[in-house]
C-alpha cells in the first residue's frame, strides 16, 4: 500500500492508504502503486483517483507536484478538492465567464492566458465530477 496524502495551499485535502493512485502527470496520467520507483513529477490540472479499501476515492488537482518515495506519495497540489465537493453548477459559470472574456479579446485588458487557464480548470473540473461519476 501506498500512504497518500494529498495538500492544497489551505488544507490537507486527504490522507489515504491506497493500493493505487492514477494522476494526471506532465506527460500523461500516471498509475502509482506498492514499491514504484521514487520519482518526482510536475501535475497538470486533471483527476486523481485512489483506490483504497474503501473503495476509490476521486479528487480534482490543477498544477502542482506529486513525489513517490519509499511508498510515500505526496501530492502538492495548487488547487485540490474532492469531486464530490466540486459546485458543477460554479464550473460551468466560470468556463461561461472565461468564455465571453476570451470572445472580448479586441479589449486590451483581457488577460487571454489567465482567461484560457481559468477556461481549462471549469472544463477539468467538469470533467473530473463526471468521469468520477462513471468510475462510481
Amino acid at each position: 500500500m501506498l500512504d497518500v496524502m494529498l495538500v492544497s495551499p489551505s488544507s490537507v485535502v486527504a490522507k489515504e492508504k491506497a493500493s493505487s493512485v492514477v494522476l494526471p502527470g506532465e506527460s500523461g496520467y500516471l498509475d502509482l502503486r506498492e514499491n514504484h520507483t521514487e520519482f518526482l513529477t510536475q501535475m497538470t490540472s486533471g483527476l486523481v483517483t485512489m483506490k483504497t479499501d474503501k473503495g476509490e476515492k476521486n479528487f480534482f488537482v490543477s498544477g502542482g507536484y506529486a513525489q513517490v518515495k519509499e511508498n510515500k506519495l505526496i501530492l502538492l497540489a495548487d488547487i485540490a478538492e474532492a469531486c464530490e465537493h466540486i459546485d458543477i453548477e460554479r464550473a460551468k459559470s466560470s468556463a461561461k465567464r472565461a468564455e465571453e472574456r476570451l470572445a472580448n479579446t479586441k479589449d486590451s485588458s483581457t488577460d487571454i492566458v489567465r482567461a484560457l487557464a481559468s477556461l481549462k480548470r471549469a472544463q477539468d473540473r467538469q470533467a473530473a465530477v463526471g468521469r468520477s461519476k462513471i468510475l462510481s
